[in-house]
């Protein structure tokens, strides 16, 4: 039996709503020194979706990614509440992260009490916010709002009583793999808790199924009835598949898992530590709950192969209230236990102030331009070209598309052929192809040969820009990558018929950072 913290001498009452304000206080804080931040690569391709979806464009045919549509029709949602623009996209996913925040302070407050699920709201907040995933490049991206979801099916999992709550399990992990399907392998942990708490585990595990089978019932009835439901198999099952084949080509699965561990540690090893603290200290029935679903999460993250920054988010939940009952049992023994005792507690809070150190010096590095722009030591040109990563460049993307919207007419159409979709966004231009981003998906490149259809693809393009022809082709230079060898010009130059196309309709104007500008000619 835990010592009743909360009524010890040495923590007053007011010590947790002391503790939650500052904590809040500095989650708000943190919101304001990001709020400038730019728009990214994949979150300037969503907000493609955001702007245009409603506007009766259906993703996967035509204005393509290969991501389940959850994170499509999120960005709608997002720009529907709060306006389309970039500090409303950031507002909307504080308040999703508060919310989840909420939901694991809520999980770990109904299993242990206030102070684990306080620390586990924290810990997910500090995962979540990790500079190691990417800062700016892992905001608003799919795994960030897939936690909520999953956070919920994790709720509903441990309650488990009667119908309802085995069903909204399901349900809760479903709606969590329309961001990801990755993000659906947790649920196959449940049962095994279930069985662990000797609690008619067939009949909950059915109830389960069904939930999982209601959100995609819902979603391929609709892309059905609009003839889409071949493009939305293309997209979300063929291409990533082929996607995760040539992303892992040469290494092996063993090797890949080996990858995650490390790059799941070196990321935060602040969390992870608390974590493994937790997962030692933790009860069986309760390891049957938190342990599949940290392994199978991190088994999520494996199978996509490319081990990005992002991808490490699928733990986020399960690993914060770890952590947040690592940290907060181990202040409890310090506080509780006799002198001798303390020592072993004192050393592993120690440690992790330790970890702690190291990972602040990374937050001071990411987000400290950000205080020094806010507070006015720092242009915002200097600000935003700090965020530059290889050929993609944030202050680029804003130069170019405010050069395209002085340039052009509102309803004109535009083609970027290069890495940079927020130019669309940001322009308020439409796109005339059905691939704002995926590009590559019209050329010889490795990964656009491995899918049929290639010469179909090529002619539809044709078609639309033969149809509708754009006030400006915008073609990347220098920008190759690790699916494509050849930059963006020379893929151009490559395809005969676009190259014709081109030459015979458009006249070189000007160049911006990584791309030329060719404007139609009258």
């Amino acid at each position: 039996m835990l010592p009743n913290w909360e009524g010890s001498v040495s923590v007053r009452r007011w010590a947790f709503p002391t503790l939650a304000a500052v904590l809040g206080s500095g989650f708000f804080f943190l919101q304001y020194v990001r709020w400038e931040e730019p728009l990214g690569l994949d979150q300037g391709l969503f907000a493609c979706f955001g702007r245009w979806v409603p506007r009766g464009w259906l993703p996967y045919r035509d204005i393509w990614d290969s991501k389940p549509p959850g994170i499509f029709y999120t960005y709608v949602l997002a720009f529907s509440l709060f306006g389309e623009g970039v500090r409303s996209l950031w507002t909307f996913e504080a308040v999703w992260i508060g919310a989840t925040a909420l939901v694991i302070f809520l999980l770990g407050r109904k299993i242990w009490g206030g102070w684990e699920g306080l620390a586990s709201a924290f810990f997910f907040v500090f995962f979540l916010y990790s500079p190691t995933w990417g800062g700016f490049w892992a905001r608003a991206q799919a795994e960030v709002f897939l936690t909520f979801p999953m956070a919920a099916a994790a709720y509903f999992a441990f309650m488990a009583r009667g119908v309802v709550f085995p069903l909204l399990t399901g349900v809760f992990a479903g709606l969590a793999s329309l961001y990801k399907l990755p993000a659906l392998l947790p649920a196959a942990g449940w049962p095994a808790f279930w069985w662990a708490r000797k609690g008619e585990t067939l009949r909950k595990s059915a109830w389960m199924l069904v939930g999982i089978v209601l959100p995609w019932t819902g979603v391929l009835g609709c892309f059905l009835a609009k003839g889409a439901i071949g493009d939305l198999v293309e997209a979300v099952w063929t291409y990533s598949r082929e996607y995760a084949s040539v992303v892992g080509w040469g290494h092996s699965w063993l090797g890949t898992l080996w990858g995650g561990i490390r790059g799941l540690v070196s990321g935060s090893p602040f969390t992870v530590f608390w974590g493994v603290v937790g997962m030692v200290l933790i009860g069986r029935e309760l390891a049957w709950w938190l342990g599949p679903w940290l392994a199978l999460a991190l088994v999520g993250v494996v199978l996509q192969r490319q081990l990005a920054g992002y991808h490490f988010l699928l733990v986020a939940s399960p690993l914060a209230i770890a952590s947040g009952y690592g940290l907060a049992r181990t202040a409890r023994g310090l506080l509780s236990a006799s002198r001798l005792r303390k020592l072993l507690p004192a050393s592993g809070l120690s440690l992790g102030l330790i970890f702690l150190w190291v990972e602040g010096i990374r937050w001071r590095e990411a987000y400290g331009p950000g205080w020094a722009y806010r507070r006015g030591a720092l242009t915002r040109e200097a600000y935003i070209g700090g965020f530059d990563r290889g050929f993609f460049s944030p202050l680029e993307q804003e130069k170019i598309a405010r050069y395209v919207r002085r340039h052009t007419e509102e309803g004109d159409a535009i083609l970027v052929w290069g890495l940079s979709p927020g130019v669309y966004f940001l322009s308020e231009r439409r796109p005339v192809t059905r691939y704002p981003f995926h590009h590559l998906l019209l050329t010889e490149a490795p990964l656009s040969l491995r899918l049929p259809g290639l010469e179909e693809r090529r002619r539809r393009f044709l078609k639309r820009l033969r149809t509708a022809p754009p006030a400006y082709i915008l073609v990347g230079v220098m920008d190759p990558n690790g699916f494509e060898p050849l930059d963006s010009y020379t893929q151009m130059l490559r395809f005969s018929e676009f190259h014709r196309f081109v030459s015979e309709g458009y006249e070189y104007e000007t160049r911006i950072g990584h791309f030329l500008l060719f404007r139609r000619r009258s």
